[in-house]
Order: C-alpha cells, then sequence, then structure tokens
C-alpha cells in the first residue's frame, strides 16, 4: 500500500489501522476526522509528512511511532490529548509546530510542550528544550527512538527525566544533566550506545530501573552524594565501564575497587569489567545483576566475607573464563552465570559436599559451556559429578 484516500464522514481512525504499512508514502485526512487510535500509523516508515485536520482532537499512544521518514508535524490547535510515545522513533523529524490557540499544548524550540505541567511531551533530532523555565520535565518518551539525535542541552529548569526520555538514542554522544535534575526515571538513558561517560549530579536523589542499561560505550560512571536509590539493572550491560565512583557523603552508597555497594546492607549492586570486590568485609552479598553484561569480564574473585550471589549476578558474561567462590557462600541465584559460555573453571575453597550443599536457583548455569569444580578435596564436573 503507498497511498490512500480517506473519505469525508470518517470520523475516527482506530487502532493499528495502518500498522505496518511499510510502503505508504502518503495519506490524505479529511476534516471529519476526531481522533487517531492507537498505532494507527506505527511502523509507516515511509510516510514523509501528514497533515493532521483542524478537527481532530485525540492522537494516542503510538499513533506515529516508528514513522523513520516523517521530517515534520504540524498539531492543530484542537488537539486536547497526546499520547504516549505518539512520535517516538520518528528519527528523521525535524519540525514540530503546535498551532497558535492551543490551550493544552504549545511548541518552542521544536518541542510539544504541554503548556501546564511544563512536561515536553515530544521532541525531534534537532530540537532545542527552551531554558525560560516553561519546561520543568522531558516527559516518558520524549525523544525515545531518535536514533540521529547527537547531543542536547538540558536547562537548569529542569527536575525530573522520566521514563524512556532517551531510549535508544543510540548516536547521542554526551549530556550534562544539570544541578536542577532530582529523578532519572525507569530506562531513561538505555540503549543509548554512544555516551561514553555520565556524571550524576549531588541533585539526584532517585536512578530508575535500568536507566543507563545497554549503554555499551559507557566508560566510566561519577554518581553524587544525593542519590539514595538505584534501581535494578541501573548499569547493566554498559560493557566498557571500567571506572564507578560515588562521591563522598553519600549515606547510602560508597564505591570502593570500581563497585558501587549499599553500604548498610553490603550489598555489592554494580560492577564494571575491571571490578575488584572489596575483601575487607563491606560486601556479603553479590546483587541481583551485579555484573550482568559485562561481556569483556574476564576472571573474578569472590571474598570470604559473600555469603550470597543473586540472580542473573553474572548474566550474559560470555567473557568470564574462571572464577573463584569461597565456601562462605550458601546461595547462587537463578540466571546467575546464564550465558558465561566461556567459563572454564570455578574454583571452589570448601569440600565437594560444601559445594553440592549451596542452594541453587533455576538454571543457575544455563550456556556455560564444559567446566570443571576444583574443591579442596577433589574436582567436579558441571553436573556435580566427581571426576
Amino acid at each position: 500500500l503507498t497511498s490512500i484516500n480517506i473519505p469525508d464522514g470518517v470520523t475516527s481512525i482506530g487502532s493499528h489501522a495502518f500498522y505496518g504499512c511499510s510502503s505508504l508514502t502518503s495519506i490524505n485526512i479529511p476534516d471529519s476526522v476526531t481522533s487517531i487510535g492507537y498505532g494507527a500509523f506505527d511502523g509507516c516508515s515511509s510516510l514523509t509528512s501528514i497533515v493532521i485536520p483542524d478537527s481532530v482532537t485525540s492522537i494516542d499512544n503510538s499513533a506515529f511511532f516508528g514513522c523513520s521518514s516523517l521530517t515534520s508535524i504540524t498539531i492543530p490547535e484542537g488537539v486536547t490529548s497526546i499520547g504516549m510515545y505518539a512520535f517516538s522513533g520518528c528519527s528523521s523529524l525535524e519540525s514540530i509546530i503546535v498551532e497558535a490557540g492551543n490551550t493544552v499544548y504549545h511548541s518552542e524550540g521544536n518541542c510539544i510542550i504541554e503548556t501546564d505541567s511544563k512536561t515536553l511531551v515530544a521532541g525531534c533530532k534537532n530540537s532545542i528544550i527552551p531554558s525560560d523555565g516553561s519546561v520543568t520535565s522531558i516527559g516518558g518518551d520524549a525523544f525515545r527512538g531518535f536514533s540521529s539525535l547527537i547531543s542536547i542541552t538540558i536547562p537548569d529548569s529542569i527536575t525530573n527525566i522520566d521514563a524512556r526520555a532517551f531510549l535508544n538514542c543510540s548516536s547521542l554522544t554526551s549530556i550534562v544533566i544539570p544541578d536542577s535534575v532530582t529523578n532519572i526515571g525507569f530506562m531513561a538513558f538505555n540503549g543509548c550506545n554512544s555516551l561514553t561517560s555520565i556524571t550524576i549530579p549531588n541533585s539526584v536523589t532517585s536512578i530508575g530501573d535500568s536507566a543507563f542499561s545497554g549503554c555499551d560505550s559507557l566508560a566510566s560512571v561519577t554518581i553524587g552524594d544525593g542519590v539514595t536509590s538505584i534501581g535494578k539493572s541501573a548499569f547493566s550491560s554498559c560493557d566498557s565501564l571500567e571506572s564507578i565512583i560515588v562521591e563522598e557523603g553519600n549515606t547510602v552508597y560508597h564505591s570502593e575497587w570500581n563497585c558501587i555497594i549499599e553500604t548498610n546492607s553490603k550489598t555489592l549492586i554494580a560492577g564494571c569489567k575491571n571490578s575488584v570486590i572489596p575483601s575487607n568485609g563491606s560486601v556479603t552479598s553479590i546483587g541481583e545483576r551485579a555484573f550482568s553484561g559485562r561481556s569483556s569480564l574476564t576472571s573474578i574473585t569472590i571474598p570470604d566475607s559473600v555469603t550470597s550471589i543473586g540472580n542473573y549476578a553474572f548474566w550474559g558474561c560470555n567473557s568470564l573464563t574462571s572464577i573463584t567462590i569461597p565456601d562462605s557462600v550458601t546461595s547462587i541465584g537463578s540466571y546467575a552465570f546464564d550465558g558465561c559460555n566461556s567459563l572454564e573453571s570455578i574454583t571452589f575453597h570448601g569440600s565437594m559436599e560444601q559445594w553440592k550443599a549451596i542452594d541453587k536457583g533455576s538454571s543457575w548455569n544455563n550456556e556455560t559451556g564444559s567446566y570443571t569444580v576444583t574443591c579442596t578435596d577433589g574436582v567436579l564436573d558441571k553436573y556435580g559429578d566427581q571426576i
């Protein structure tokens, strides 16, 4: 399907009506249409432009998701509702205009802004976020999938970077988070695999789950002293990560030997490819996904103070060839070493009986290849049988 003319009298374009019509280059929407449904033009990757008529009041979630050839969009004055990720993945989008007179939204700097809440709901590859105080929050999915976005300045008025705000902005090489920001949401920078370093200012108190997961080029992270919450997998699959620092004065976390440690619980929540787990008793647990996706990690020694290894702790560490585990460990979580397909040897500082007695979760050693476990009184194979 390359083109279509919707006749007068049609009032609604329903959910997924033109979903995946990847050859559709043009479409005429008549003035009778009042709503554009969920995912209506999702995946129409050849669509270069579209005129939304003045009659439209509602643009639902994902309405134009993945329209990667769309270069411009004009929102008429009657639109009162724009759903989540309505324009996400429109990587060629360079012009966004809201017509004058709209009572809910306005545009500035090629950004759509919800006026009363001061939330930037959609941007594009050449957006300039207004610095006049009209924007205090970068909304969920606002820049999601803009793979051609290289850099952007976040002004001092911003206090919140919401969920998936910059998800899969794969060309974003640098970003400065100002001291005004207090929250970085779920998956906010997930998949920004050109980012090389990030400094999280002291003003930030919360870093959401998977916030920087999959940032393959991220080499260094500095976490401010105000951070009191770091979500699961916040830095998982950051394969290039070699430096993690928590600034002094943080009351919840500290860093040692390129590890982030939750101080009171003594849980190592994030490591990197050259981490050395402290042996001074400050770590008793390797947290969930602490080293997941560190594909350049080749070996690790777990100190005697550690009693548990969490779920997915070393998941996907496919260059890990050797690991040393003390006899203090009593549990190894599900999928803890799943995908460690280069693993050749585990050195266990205990007896074969002690090794077998460890509580091991489901698929803890799935896809690990054939390795041996060297105990103090013998050698076992992957399945726990004596060699």
